[in-house]
């Protein structure tokens, strides 16, 4: 780690460090990001901060019976943007989402429409 003072190595890489030291595996996109589906973090641009890619994923995992339209509609109130409220706000809520789970409406095997909450993540 260098010593020099700045917001990186004081703040990011000490965090990375940190992280890394704990056995979490580090992925650094500051400049080396590709985007597309099969870029770096999957992503389309770095405005898109909810990686679908890893979230889909543990969505069906830990939610087995669901249709695939309940897990994109999952994501999609997770991921969903709200220009009305407060940075804090909207991260206290998102992480409301993910500590509870996601409300989610499908039409079930029998064609009958279904509610579900779906496991935490």
């Amino acid at each position: 780690m260098s010593y020099e003072y700045n917001e990186d190595n004081l703040v990011e890489q000490a965090t990375i460090d940190v992280l890394a030291d704990m056995g979490w595996h580090i992925k650094t996109a500051w400049k080396n990001e590709t985007f597309g589906i099969n870029g770096l973090l999957g992503r389309e641009n770095k405005n898109q901060v909810i990686l679908q890619k890893y979230l889909l994923p543990i969505l069906q995992k830990l939610n087995p019976d669901l249709p695939d339209s309940a897990y994109r509609d999952a994501y999609l109130k997770i991921a969903q943007k709200e220009a009305d409220k407060t940075l804090d706000r909207l991260n206290k809520e998102k992480y409301e989402l993910i500590k509870n789970g996601v409300e989610v409406t499908y039409t079930n095997n029998k064609g009958e429409l279904s509610k579900k909450t779906t496991a935490r993540i």
